[in-house]
């Protein structure tokens, strides 16, 4: 549909007003809760796939004959296929989520399928290629994260309830994945039971098989909000976003939705006198659109973001990395480190337990942040977090220090990992919520793949960094980590007024 732009003054009969909206049903509204659950579930399914090989993959890989890091590489990897595809994937469907959700699904059972024959064909890298193929749909992390902040059907008030609810899956999906991975590694009485299923290859298969169900569930149940944008190149994106671009009229999808969107801050420009009038077409002419003059249409005319939504946006980017990389790296570190350490020597599967224990613990905490969203500020949540998963990282490295190694046990390394699991889950609530309450509704697709992005940066990198232990060494691990935790947490005292968002 073309548009060109009108004068304010039109005769009355060419004006279609746009209903009166309550602004507090606005900040309130979700979607229907059967598409909440297919979205909580996919998150948890998601988690459980990349989670449920972490307490065997070390093993897998050197009975294919290859190092204890080639396992953090397969774990990661699975993340770098998704980065790849993410921008072409959110741009042909930059406000669908079933057609890409469904195709998650079936790069999932084609994935887990290959992983699990591996051992059969005795080749390590049919190990990382399966783990790519799977790990295109890691897409689907960008997605439900997207359909969250998503104007069109998530209140600004609802979002960071909705990001508590998929941590929660997140973490249940922590706990589910290595507990059954280190369970289904005592599958015989020798790893090698069969050549097809066995230890390493049957949590694999599981999963393709649960994948599968899933398809035929979300095919069934789930469907698309209403509405959709064209496409845009990446060029005509950058200059969006750097605001080199001459401001034009909002797209038809903008105009019809700007009912849908209430945006928080209201320290925005106001909205244009001239309003955007549908071009006559074959199929419809003389049609006007007005925004209600209850809602906010500074920020849906923003042509690009100010200075302090820049500053916002790094800051929740660097986050972002730091959470999933810090994460990512005890997940991969825990299995090697305490084989291998004289105090600990522990088996796959009490090192899938003692991760699987943490989440545990962790679940009805960050549950509880389902409820109290509503009472306590973005900002203040990812403060507690830091302070939470810092006090871990200390611990841990203050066992580490020359003569105290005698005090590394189950009792400190354990609440080490708690602490860290607790801290980082509790951070990466609020990354995207926080951010989707600064900018315009029309920078979501940006401000998720940016995220996402981020997100992947960190698991590939945590991944890798956590099994290097036998190069680096675990002081070395364990510093970078608070670095770049220290780093962050600098950058949030200095932008702390800049951080703030409403609750909710």
């Amino acid at each position: 549909m073309d548009l060109e732009r009108r004068p304010a003054s039109l005769p009355d009969a060419m004006v279609t007003a746009v209903p009166h909206v309550d602004d507090s049903e606005e900040e309130r509204k979700l979607p229907p809760i059967a598409r909440l659950v297919i979205i909580v579930m996919m998150n948890l399914f998601l988690n459980v796939s990349f989670f449920i090989i972490v307490p065997s993959a070390p093993a897998y890989a050197t009975s294919l004959g290859a190092p204890t890091w080639f396992s953090g590489l397969c774990i990661g990897i699975s993340t770098a296929a998704a980065g790849i595809l993410l921008y072409p994937v959110s741009r042909r469907y930059n406000l669908a989520y079933k057609t890409p959700m469904s195709a998650s699904c079936v790069c999932f059972v084609i994935g887990n399928t290959l992983y699990a024959l591996a051992g059969l064909a005795n080749s390590a890298w049919l190990m990382a290629v399966g783990r790519v193929v799977g790990g295109m749909g890691n897409i689907s992390w960008m997605l439900v994260k997207r359909y969250i902040t998503d104007s069109r059907i998530v209140g600004t008030r609802r979002r960071t309830m909705l990001s508590a609810w998929l941590v929660t899956s997140q973490v249940l999906g922590m706990a589910i994945g290595p507990f059954f991975g280190g369970l289904l590694t005592k599958i015989g009485s020798i790893r090698q039971a069969g050549k097809v299923w066995n230890g390493f290859s049957s949590p694999s298969w599981i999963m393709a098989g649960a994948w599968a169900i899933f398809l035929v569930i979300l095919t069934l149940v789930f469907e698309d909000p209403p509405g959709s944008e064209p496409s845009t190149t990446l060029l005509e994106d950058l200059q969006r976003l750097t605001g080199r671009s001459s401001p034009s009229p909002p797209k038809a999808s903008d105009i019809e939705l700007k009912s849908d969107v209430k945006v928080a801050n209201r320290a925005r420009p106001a909205a244009s006198d001239q309003i955007y009038v549908a071009a006559p077409s074959a199929q419809n002419s003389g049609m006007v659109a007005i925004p209600s003059p209850d809602v906010d249409d500074g920020n849906q005319s923003q042509a690009t973001l100010s200075t302090a939504q820049w500053a916002s946006l790094g800051m929740m980017c660097w986050f972002a990395m730091v959470t999933f990389f810090t994460l990512g790296a005890w997940e991969a570190n825990i299995p090697v480190f305490s084989a291998d350490f004289p105090g600990l020597n522990w088996t796959e599967q009490k090192a899938g337990n003692i991760l699987a224990l943490a989440a545990i613990i962790c679940l009805p905490l960050l549950f509880g942040l389902v409820f109290w969203a509503k009472y306590i500020e973005d900002r203040v949540i990812l403060a507690t977090g830091i302070v939470i998963g810092l006090s871990g990282l200390v611990v841990h490295m203050v066992t580490l220090t020359p003569g105290l190694e005698h005090s590394i046990n189950f009792a400190s390394f354990f609440t080490s990992w708690l602490l860290v699991a607790l801290g980082y889950n509790m951070m990466s609530t609020v990354t995207l919520s926080l951010l989707s309450k600064q900018v315009p509704p029309h920078f979501n697709n940006y401000t998720s793949l940016i995220i996402q992005l981020s997100n992947y940066s960190g698991r590939l990198g945590g991944a890798f960094w956590g099994t290097a232990v036998d190069q680096v060494g675990q002081r070395a691990i364990l510093s970078l980590e608070l670095a770049l935790t220290l780093f962050g947490t600098v950058g949030a005292i200095v932008l702390w007024k800049k951080m703030y968002a409403p609750k909710g």
